[in-house]
């Protein structure tokens, strides 16, 4: 009951905080099978939130044992599928500070040499918690990377997912276990109503899996594959702004117009054509000097195209969009009739909402000293602070108008919270559009060079990976 209570709750505040959550390769979750979770980390508790609500099935977590020391989420955690795991690097940090955590001894040795050497075996009961899990058929949720990170690639995968899985099979003679890929993809994590991808890869199953002195190693290995299959990698932050402009830009070549609630082509569709365009131009550049240069001429163009739409404030969707005065006419009633029917309901989930949620985002702001912490912090605060508005001003309707009025004051607001959201999202795009319009109406060929362009950009992004196929034979 209090899973399906905070499994509710946090797909809410996800739907508050980012505009579109994506979910690609839900038919590769196993229904009923023994199942290790293994997703990376880029944006700390967000990315907990996300796999447990992407999952159709409940999710055990696995986490840092130091949560435990927090008197807030200590509670919470016990009444929570939760297995605290210990890391090295909070061992360490533990037994300088003299310290231990809440319900778990801390097992640090001196080393030779004077340092700290930590206990291989300090997980062994958490190993063991686990393997209950699989037996009872859970969904166990692990981070092999170990640390949430905002690194543009994977960090080093650790060896605990593999020896997890093996030891459920091998020691708890469980059958039918198996590991999950789940790469979660943000737009800008720390940006409100952005766009998030949680993909899903094909599962790992440990029955054909041979028992040998390498199979930690080899499953390892294994499972770093699966995931980068799932994510997007790159060498630096820059080569990442790079592709993700480029994937960003065609999605929106190959997609064409779209309507108004649609703003942009998915960020499955971008992924999808960051990776191409990624293993076309890495295959073009290894074939040639000639198809290297035609790739990199590519890309300038492309660049240029995507730099200059941006500074005219168009969106590559309103390229085809009909310019007649009917067409327009049509738009602007359309748009003035959602307005006035959608309109008292986003602004009277905008009066009640805007003082916590204004608090929570400045307090986000405040206290963020990394790229991982805006969203986290936005949902934590946003968490005590929104029931606690709810409360006052339910109790003040309560007093105010008699306890049905108060009922039915509080079952608007979750819903006239979410469709302002949305409503402003609309708004947004539609104001856009209208620039869109007005600017290319009154300047046809200005019109014509961008949708030229554009088809250029179309046609030889087909050619490139046409020819980079088959250089790959």
């Amino acid at each position: 009951m209090l899973y399906a209570l905070l499994r509710w709750v946090a797909s809410v505040s996800l739907r508050w905080f980012y505009r579109r959550v994506d979910v690609v390769g839900a038919e590769h979750v196993p229904r009923r099978a023994p199942l290790l979770v293994a997703a990376n980390h880029p944006n700390q508790l967000i990315d907990v939130l996300l796999v447990a609500c992407a999952l159709p099935r409940p999710v055990t977590v696995t986490g840092k044992a130091v949560l435990l020391d927090n008197p807030i989420a200590r509670p919470l955690l016990r009444r929570l599928p939760f297995v605290p795991l210990r890391r090295a690097s909070d061992e360490r940090q533990r037994a300088t500070a003299g310290v231990a955590t809440a319900g778990v001894a801390t097992a640090v040795a001196t080393a030779p040499g004077g340092g700290a050497a930590v206990d291989p075996s300090r997980n062994a009961d958490a190993f063991q918690a686990i393997t209950g899990a699989l037996a009872q058929g859970a969904a166990v949720l692990v981070f092999p990377e170990g640390i949430s990170h905002g690194a543009p690639e994977l960090a080093p995968i650790k060896t605990g997912v593999a020896r997890m899985a093996l030891q459920a099979r091998d020691q708890g003679g469980l059958g039918d276990v198996h590991i999950l890929p789940v790469g979660l993809t943000f737009e800008r994590k720390e940006q409100p109503r952005t766009r998030v991808l949680v993909e899903i890869g094909a599962p790992i199953a440990l029955d054909r899996w041979a028992a040998d002195g390498t199979a930690v190693e080899a499953l390892t290995r294994e499972v770093d594959a699966r995931l980068r299959a799932v994510t997007l990698n790159f060498p630096t932050d820059a080569a990442a702004a790079r592709a993700g402009l480029v994937g960003a830009t065609l999605a929106g070549i190959f997609a064409g117009p779209r309507p108004v609630g649609e703003s942009d082509a998915s960020l499955a569709e971008h992924v999808a054509l960051t990776r191409r365009s990624e293993e076309a131009r890495h295959r073009l550049a290894a074939s040639s000097e000639g198809a290297a240069a035609r790739a990199a001429a590519f890309e300038r163009r492309l660049h240029a195209f995507a730099g200059e739409l941006a500074d005219r404030g168009i969106e590559l969707a309103d390229l085809e969009i009909s310019l007649g005065t009917r067409k327009g006419a049509w738009f602007a009633v359309r748009e003035g009739a959602i307005a006035a029917l959608a309109g008292p309901l986003a602004l009277w989930g905008r009066v009640n909402h805007w003082v916590p949620l204004r608090i929570a985002r400045a307090l986000a702001r405040r206290s963020s000293r990394t790229p991982q912490d805006p969203a986290m912090h936005t949902l934590v605060v946003g968490l005590v602070a929104v029931p606690l508005f709810y409360a006052a001003q339910t109790a003040a309707v309560g007093i105010f108008a008699g306890p049905w009025w108060a009922l039915l004051y509080l079952a608007t607001l979750v819903p006239s919270a979410s469709w302002d959201l949305r409503y402003q999202d609309r708004r947004r795009r539609a104001v856009r559009r209208v620039h869109a319009y007005r600017l290319l109406r009154g300047d046809r060929p200005l019109r014509a060079r961008l949708r030229d362009e554009a088809a250029w950009l179309r046609d030889e992004a087909a050619e490139l990976e046409r020819l980079a196929g088959a250089l790959g034979g």
